[in-house]
């Protein structure tokens, strides 16, 4: 899924339009009937990505004694040092 800002896109296909004045009425048909699709189009709810880093930690309290990744933004501890916290989702690309 690719999220878009369609008042931009409607923008760039404004300024596209008045380039070219030979197709500009097929062009602008075209330009209501997506505009149309667009509009009726249903939103998404949208969460805010959160950033985070993995904090390594071998202190036995924490889970197994063997080195557990403890996530710097929920805490949670986890097995391995994925690319998101499978507990809350947030995207490990942060370094501190």
């Amino acid at each position: 899924m690719k999220l878009i800002d369609a008042d931009q896109v409607f923008d760039a296909l404004d300024a596209e339009i008045s380039q070219d004045a030979e197709l500009e009425g097929y062009v602008a048909g075209l330009m209501h009937a997506m505009q149309y699709i667009v509009n009726d189009a249903p939103e998404i709810d949208v969460q805010p990505v959160r950033h985070a880093y993995w904090i390594e930690s071998d202190d036995p309290d924490v889970g197994d004694p063997e080195v557990q990744y403890q996530c710097s933004h929920c805490h949670k501890t986890a097995d391995s040092m994925s690319r998101y916290c499978p507990s809350c989702g947030a995207k490990m690309d942060r370094t501190e």
